[in-house]
């Protein structure tokens, strides 16, 4: 499996910082390159509005990937479980950001973009806990262009481990943080990779560049 998260919107159009934007051909792109699960819960996923995130959703469902994390069409796809099987394995996937760069979600679907909220990530991974083999989380948190995960990060990344998380998968900072095995309360491990870093960016500085 390869996970990448997008950060900016497939809305169709080019869109640069604040409000982000990427043509749809980025969806085939991910895919030629190899990539089969995509992160969209992010700051930016409502830069271009709740029609830019559907737009975003529609391009990447038209290339079926294995999974797309974290935002949604539907309320009904916001509450399905999300597994992935590979050779035998069944990985389940949930995704969270820390909000959207003050953008509301719609208040009819405040749904559609999946929020770091305790209650209900606990919620959702003891549900999502007894239906894989591999639970797996990402979070879109921390603090931009900071080489070292913030207390709030570690604090919460050891909560996802107590509450059965198997790998924690960081993102945001654009720069890359360490990564740790963090010990559960069953005294299991669970890897946590705080922040990936860039993989494509229009950043510039050395450290954005990893």
């Amino acid at each position: 499996m390869a996970f990448i998260n997008e950060e900016v919107p497939l809305a169709g159009e080019v869109g640069a910082y604040p409000n982000l934007s990427a043509p749809t051909d980025v969806a085939a792109a991910l895919k030629e390159t190899g990539f089969n699960i995509v992160n969209l819960a992010t700051n930016h996923s409502l830069d271009k509005g709740q029609q830019g995130l559907l737009t975003s959703l529609e391009a990447l469902d038209a290339k079926n990937f294995d999974a797309v994390l974290g935002c949604f069409a539907t309320e009904e796809e916001s509450q399905a479980a999300i597994i992935v099987e590979k050779q035998g394995v069944t990985f389940g996937f949930l995704s969270y950001t820390y909000g959207t760069n003050g953008i509301p979600l719609p208040s009819d679907k405040p749904w559609m973009v999946s929020l770091i909220d305790e209650q209900k990530m606990e919620s959702d991974m003891a549900a999502l806990r007894p239906q894989c083999d591999v639970l797996i989380v990402s979070m879109h948190w921390g603090i931009e262009y900071q080489l070292t995960p913030s207390d709030e990060q570690r604090a919460l990344a050891q909560q996802l481990a107590d509450w059965g998380a198997d790998i924690i998968i960081g993102t945001h900072p654009h720069v890359l943080q360490p990564m740790e095995m963090l010990t559960r309360q069953d005294g299991g491990q669970t890897l946590c990779v705080y922040s990936l870093g860039n993989f494509v960016s229009g950043q510039h500085k050395m450290d954005t560049m990893l």
